[in-house]
């Protein structure tokens, strides 16, 4: 299928959806190959796809040349594609958080499957404030570190709500396990 890029993308800064939809159609392929090469994840070559075409029906105005679109499209992959590899590199593998630490010593006999939502529902427990730093630091394994990078946070901040989050925490923990036990 042959298409008129330098149209379709005359017609989608007018805005039509439809225009900027036969654009995705004939470069998704592509874009998300592209981004399969450099990640070796379908499912994050799939996002940096998604997030690629997001981009550029935002900034499509700031394409100069129309016809220029498929390189442009590939470049912003690209850039997307190369941000996730960074993000990767920061993230270590070692896990940041232990649900024991939580219980304040081993852990009773718990299905695992059900310890998230134990966990959550002590998390709900504590002012929102801490909430999230705990999820991402208890249930998503995440280092102060990048917590901090996610949540735009200095990491010694987010190093003390942990701890003062990890208190009330151990707490409401305690209390969930209780209910649970009734």
């Amino acid at each position: 299928m042959r298409i008129d890029t330098r149209e379709l993308v005359e017609r989608a800064r007018q805005g039509a959806a439809a225009a900027f939809s036969r654009l995705v159609e004939a470069f998704e392929r592509p874009v998300y190959a592209l981004a399969l090469q450099k990640l070796g994840h379908p499912e994050d070559a799939q996002d940096v796809a998604q997030d690629a075409f997001l981009e550029a029906f935002r900034t499509l105005d700031r394409l100069e040349d129309p016809e220029a679109f498929p390189g442009w499209i590939r470049r912003i992959a690209l850039s997307f594609s190369y941000q996730r590899l960074r993000r990767r590199q920061r993230r270590p593998e070692a896990p940041a958080g232990t649900l024991e630490e939580i219980a304040a010593g081993p852990l009773p006999e718990i299905d695992a499957r059900e310890l998230p939502s134990l966990v959550l529902r002590a998390i709900s427990r504590v002012p929102e404030a801490y909430q999230l730093p705990l999820m991402l630091r208890y249930l998503e394994q995440m280092t102060p570190q990048h917590i901090g990078e996610e949540l735009e946070m200095n990491a010694s901040t987010v190093r003390v709500t942990l701890h003062r989050g990890s208190q009330l925490l151990r707490r409401h923990f305690e209390d969930v396990m209780r209910e649970r036990e009734r």
